[in-house]
């Protein structure tokens, strides 16, 4: 079996950028049936290395 390889990159000022346009996507089909979405995971802590995957609650 061989071993999973996660691959960080340095902290990526567009992260917030694309989570907003999601977010947006997502308030468009929803709308008021969203209580909210938030940014979760590595991505949304500025500075931090991450796996470049924006995560969405």
């Amino acid at each position: 079996m061989t071993k999973p390889i996660v691959n960080l990159s340095d902290y990526d000022p567009n992260w917030g950028k694309q989570f907003d346009y999601e977010q947006k996507r997502i308030l468009d089909v929803l709308d008021d049936k969203a209580v909210g979405i938030e940014h979760i995971g590595s991505t949304s802590i500025k500075g931090l290395e991450a796996k470049p995957i924006i995560t969405l609650l």
